[in-house]
C-alpha cells in the first residue's frame, strides 16, 4: 500500500523524509501556524478600525435593563351580563374579584340580590327620606314590584334602592360625558363612597372601580354639568333669570347671539339638548 501511494503522488522521483517535514504535524510547526495566525487576525483588526487616539478618555455605553412588564390596572370595567347597570353596581359594592366569582351563577345571584333589597325596602321603607330624590310611596311600590320579577334591565329608581341599601353613592354619566345623575344615599353623608357608571350609545353601562376622593370628586364635577332628574334636566323655568339660562345655553353651544330668545323658547331648546337618553 505504500508503495502504491507514493508511486501516485511522488513518481518515480526519489523523496527525502526532510522534504516533508513543513508538513508534518509536529510542536514546531504547529507554534509556528498558531504565531501566523495572530499576525494576520492582528493586521486585519489594525487595518479596519479607526486610528487609536492617544490620552482620550474611553466612554463605555451601558443600556439600562428591560423593565418587567406588568399586566395594566383595570380602571373601568363592562359587566358582559344583559343587565349592565345592575352589575356595574354590584362590582362598586363586593369589588371585581366577587363579581368574577359569581361566573355562569348570575342569574342565580341577581335574584338573590334583589330579594334582599326588597325585604329590606319592605322592613324600611322610610330609609328613602334621606336620600337625594324623593320617592313617592307609590314608587317604592313599583321599586319593590320590580326587584321581586324578573326583569331584562335595571331601572334608575331601582339604582337608588340598590345604592340605599349598600350606602354608596352613584354618579351616572351620559355617553358624551358633559352630563350627570347625582344618586346619594343620604345627601348629608359627604364620606360615603362615590363611584362613577357611565352609559354609552347602546343603552349599556361600565364602572370605575375606585371611588372617587374629595379632590378629585370636585375637579370632576368641575367639568361637568349636573342634571335635575333623569325625566326633567332643568328645575322649573320659573326659578332660572333669562342670563342664567343664556349661560347654560353658551355652554353647550346652543345660542345664537343673533338671535332674539323668549325665556320659555331657550329653556324649552336647552332641556331637549340635554335631557337624559
Amino acid at each position: 500500500m505504500s508503495a502504491y501511494c507514493n508511486s501516485v503522488f511522488f513518481g518515480s522521483r526519489p523523496v527525502s523524509i526532510d522534504e516533508l517535514l513543513p508538513y508534518m504535524l509536529i510542536v514546531s510547526n504547529k507554534e509556528k501556524e498558531m504565531y501566523n495566525k495572530v499576525e494576520i487576525d492582528t493586521h486585519e483588526i489594525i487595518d479596519e478600525t479607526i486610528e487609536p487616539t492617544k490620552n482620550k478618555e474611553v466612554i463605555i455605553e451601558t443600556t439600562q435593563s428591560e423593565t418587567v412588564q406588568t399586566e395594566p390596572i383595570l380602571d373601568i370595567i363592562v359587566p358582559k351580563q344583559q343587565d349592565t347597570l345592575f352589575w356595574c353596581i354590584y362590582i362598586a359594592v363586593f369589588g371585581y374579584n366577587d363579581y368574577l366569582e359569581v361566573s355562569r351563577n348570575y342569574g342565580v345571584k341577581e335574584l338573590d340580590i334583589k330579594k334582599q333589597i326588597a325585604d329590606f325596602i319592605q322592613k324600611t321603607p322610610t330609609a328613602f327620606k334621606n336620600s337625594n330624590i324623593k320617592v313617592t310611596k307609590v314608587a317604592i311600590q313599583e321599586i319593590l314590584s320590580e326587584l321581586l320579577t324578573s326583569q331584562k334591565e335595571t331601572s334608575i329608581m331601582c339604582l337608588l334602592a340598590m345604592i340605599i341599601k349598600y350606602h354608596i353613592h352613584i354618579l351616572l354619566t351620559d355617553p358624551t360625558d358633559r352630563f350627570y345623575l347625582e344618586y346619594y344615599y343620604d345627601k348629608d353623608m359627604d364620606e360615603s363612597p362615590t363611584y362613577i357608571i357611565q352609559k354609552d350609545t347602546f343603552g349599556k353601562y361600565k364602572v370605575q372601580l375606585e371611588p372617587l376622593s374629595k379632590e378629585a370628586l370636585a375637579q370632576w364635577k368641575s367639568s361637568r354639568f349636573a342634571l335635575e332628574s333623569y325625566l326633567k334636566p332643568l328645575q322649573a323655568i320659573s326659578l332660572y333669570k333669562v342670563s342664567e339660562l343664556e349661560d347654560i345655553a353658551r355652554r353647550f353651544e346652543l345660542y345664537n347671539e343673533t338671535k332674539k330668545y323668549k325665556k320659555a323658547d331657550l329653556y324649552n331648546d336647552i332641556c331637549e339638548a340635554i335631557r337624559w337618553r
